[in-house]
């Protein structure tokens, strides 16, 4: 966890040595990774586990602002060498593959680390909140 672009890398690696098409699952910050990584041909959809789906020019931390700190973001700390903790959360990013791709949301009630009112939003964000989720199912 040195950068976005780093994360973003290296999916897209083991998304190229895939035979056929694949669904990223993205939990936590991942969700900003899989969000940026999944525009590839190969992404045939995304699921987010408790986690963050940032639009195009949004960091992780800007999907979440709105919805206060929780305990567990106050916790994050950088290291000497910025490394792994907190840095990468404030890059924005320029792609939102769950505009294009279809998209599902497990939305965790109790999460200590990431907004649940911040997952609820975005799974109806990305259309796939309680009014349509007959064609978009979402947990």
């Amino acid at each position: 966890m040195a950068s976005l672009a780093d994360e973003v890398a290296f999916t897209k690696r083991i998304i190229a040595l895939q035979d056929g098409p694949v669904i990223l699952v993205g939990h936590s910050w991942g969700g900003a990774v899989i969000t940026q990584a999944g525009d590839d041909p190969k992404v045939a959809g995304l699921v987010y586990v408790a986690a963050y789906p940032p639009e195009v020019g949004q960091s992780a931390n800007d999907a979440s602002t709105a919805f206060g700190r929780t305990e567990g973001q106050k916790e994050i700390r950088v290291d000497g060498e910025k490394f792994a903790t907190g840095p990468m959360f404030d890059e924005k990013l320029t792609v939102a593959a769950w505009k294009n791709k279809p998209s599902w949301a497990v939305i965790s009630a109790n999460d200590r680390r990431l907004p649940p009112a911040m997952e609820e939003s975005a799974a109806k964000k990305m259309g796939r909140g309680d009014d349509d989720s007959a064609d978009h199912p979402y947990a």
